[in-house]
């Protein structure tokens, strides 16, 4: 949903011309860039917009998926531990997986 701009101003000139351009923006004109000495240093845009801009931000902020840990491994034998410990919670997960599917 990310709005066109629609236009591009000077401080000044956005100071002048603030209720013309809040008017614009709410209607759906577009976004406008507001510069000082020819930088955009702020951006007008319209609640609906900015309620948008805000959800796709929560979204993003979602917890990711890590790895549960990690292993260090000195020897075979430790391998060896280690894997039957991997696959005994891989038959519970899937145990488990299987009665939430049969209730």
């Amino acid at each position: 949903m990310a709005s066109k701009i629609q236009k591009r101003v000077g401080k000044a000139q956005a100071r002048e011309e603030f209720s013309t351009l809040i008017e614009s923006v709410a209607k759906g004109g577009g976004a406008v860039e507001i510069t000082d000495y020819g930088k955009v240093s702020a951006v007008l845009v319209s609640e609906e917009e900015y309620a948008w801009l805000r959800s796709c931000e929560k979204r993003q902020k979602r917890p990711r998926r890590e790895a549960r840990g990690f292993l260090v491994l000195e020897d075979d034998l430790d391998l060896e531990k280690e894997n039957r410990s991997v696959s005994a919670d891989f038959d519970k997960s899937i145990e488990r997986t299987l009665r939430k599917i049969s209730d």
